[in-house]
């Protein structure tokens, strides 16, 4: 019997320190949960939608939640973010900053 309390002890205190570790380990890796000044942000602009009418592509940036828009796109642009909502934007067209959202 004490053999066993013992254990039970051994492992508790091993799975308190793993739990302890890999918390750690995902504060460290996970980016700063609050959004940093969009005037101090690399803008890492993703597609988010379109707009038809106007011939626009809306994108937004995960670091500093801000969106932005393509106002006018190259046709490959176009059909590169066409169908691959919450890609990368890799257009070389400039993005215009809209707004920040909390």
């Amino acid at each position: 019997m004490k053999f066993r309390y013992r254990l039970l002890w051994w492992l508790e205190g091993l799975w308190l320190w793993l739990e302890g570790a890999l918390l750690n380990l995902v504060t460290k890796t996970l980016p700063p949960s609050e959004p940093i000044e969009p005037d101090k942000c690399k803008h890492k602009w993703y597609v988010d939608s379109y707009d038809y009418e106007e011939v626009a592509i809306n994108v937004m940036c995960f670091s500093c939640n801000s969106n932005g828009v393509v106002k006018e796109p190259t046709e490959e642009e176009w059909m590169d973010a066409f169908g691959e909502n919450m890609g990368a934007w890799r257009g070389q067209s400039p993005v215009t900053w809209l707004s920040q959202w909390d």
